[in-house]
């Protein structure tokens, strides 16, 4: 059930980081890039790095040198998503993990 909620809360970031109607500006990308990328060094440090995290920043620095700004802000985001809900899934782990054990 955690699951679903969190892959649903993913979904729905994507879904609205990418119906901006303004388009994305070439500093607006690289600044979601930049806090994508200072999400994903907490996920590191928590131990609970996603494997999804850093192939969505290479995408998102791909597309904003491209010429991509509104791809590399939603990629952007998406990282720093995945981010925060490692970090979520680490704190989860490390109060809940007695609920694991064989009974």
């Amino acid at each position: 059930m955690l699951m679903k909620r969190l892959y649903l809360l993913a979904l729905f970031t994507l879904l609205t980081c990418t119906s901006n109607a303004l388009a994305a500006s070439p500093s607006q990308a690289q600044l979601a890039i930049t806090q994508a990328q200072n999400a994903q060094r907490q996920a590191a440090q928590s131990g609970h790095e996603w494997t999804t995290i850093t192939p969505l920043i290479r995408q998102a620095q791909h597309a904003l040198d491209t010429g991509l700004y509104d791809s590399a802000v939603a990629l952007a985001n998406t990282s720093k998503q995945h981010s925060k809900l490692a970090l979520e899934q680490a704190r989860r782990e490390r109060t809940n993990w007695r609920l694991n054990l064989p009974k």
